[in-house]
């Protein structure tokens, strides 16, 4: 997006008004993100303005050729709110040990759709939501989402496997589960 690109070279001038354009941009998309994460509107709000303080602070630091403005500041947005949860809440995230026996292998995700999907996520307990959207949603890799849980990298791989896990049951398990979702819609 040529408009973007040309306010983002204003801002890495200091421009304010560039700053104030670049917010109107990007500040839809960095809600959304938010929103997968936080239900409390304050602490979002705190969050998505620390984010904007960050992003015109180290916006020199942006390199487009490494990747789009609109990940970077998506990974600044989560870095924010997950430092503010340990800060405020010193929240562990280590997930609970779904059975294998309770594992289901043949389940077909095909069948459903991206908000139904997202609709039984947002049921889960908040670990598994957290781990789950970070990965596929964020598309953060294990180094990334140990380093904002907190955890080693092992551990974020095995408590992805639980969560997948836990999700997959709670679909099977169901055995009215497109109903779960048609009452979310």
């Amino acid at each position: 997006m040529k408009e973007l690109a040309d306010v983002i070279v204003q801002c890495k001038k200091g421009n304010r008004e560039a700053q104030k354009r670049l917010y109107y941009l990007t500040i839809d998309q960095l809600k959304i993100t938010i929103s997968r994460y936080c239900r409390n509107v304050f602490d979002a709000e705190d969050a998505l303005q620390n984010t904007y303080i960050i992003i015109f602070e180290k916006i020199k630091l942006f390199d487009e050729s490494k990747g789009n403005f609109n990940s970077w500041a998506s990974k600044i947005l989560i870095n924010e709110y997950f430092q503010k949860l340990r800060r405020d809440k010193n929240k562990n995230y280590d997930l609970e040990e779904v059975k294998d026996e309770d594992y289901i292998n043949e389940f077909n995700w095909n069948s459903f759709t991206l908000d139904e999907v997202l609709h039984v996520i947002d049921t889960m307990k908040e670990p598994h939501q957290i781990i789950l959207k970070l990965y596929y949603f964020d598309q953060l890799n294990y180094t990334e989402i140990a380093s904002l849980l907190n955890q080693k990298e092992s551990s974020v791989r095995g408590n992805l496997s639980r969560a997948r896990k836990a999700l997959e049951l709670l679909w099977t398990k169901s055995s009215n589960y497109k109903n779960l979702a048609n009452e979310y819609f």
